[in-house]
């Protein structure tokens, strides 16, 4: 997998759209979400 397709597959809003961050709210990363998911269990 290259560098851009592992970066996109983080954020699957990548999938439908086409997200240009503004730096004031932005889409978290799967990793994190999946951390913060554990860590709240």
């Amino acid at each position: 997998m290259n560098e851009e397709k592992k970066w996109r597959s983080e954020f699957p809003i990548t999938r439908k759209y086409c997200y240009l961050d503004h730096a004031g709210i932005a889409p978290i990363p799967l990793r994190v979400r999946k951390a913060v998911d554990a860590f709240l269990r």
